[in-house]
């Protein structure tokens, strides 16, 4: 291998660890914007459309510590069930992701509400 050069294994863990810590970033950002603006939505639409935002924020925070916790397994291998499981949830590789059923759920709830509100 030439100097400098990085093997399949390496430079495909550097990508990952890139676009983990990116997205770590972005949801922290949009999560901390999300709470700033749970007091307005609580006072257009009541307590408990500001309920079901804040499940909506508890399963980003889920998905959050997700992120984390696959960014402390990655010297496993591609092999490991746990490994698997955690990358399923964040890539969305799996069509049984809980996240994104509840995810779906609350926001549909949301929407219902709000309706009923407008």
């Amino acid at each position: 291998m030439l100097p400098g050069a990085q093997d399949k294994n390496e430079y495909w863990l550097n990508n990952e660890r890139h676009i983990i810590t990116n997205r770590l970033k972005y949801l922290s950002k949009s999560s901390n914007h999300f709470n700033s603006i749970l007091p307005e939505v609580e006072a257009v639409f009541g307590k408990n459309v500001k309920k079901k935002c804040s499940e909506v924020n508890s399963i980003f925070l889920t998905y959050k510590f997700s992120l984390n916790e696959y960014f402390q397994l990655f010297g496993r291998t591609n092999n490991d069930e746990h490994y698997r499981e955690i990358r399923a949830d964040i890539y969305k590789t799996s069509n049984e992701n809980d996240l994104q059923k509840e995810l779906e759920k609350c926001i549909e709830e949301i929407e219902n509400e709000i309706s009923k509100n407008v």
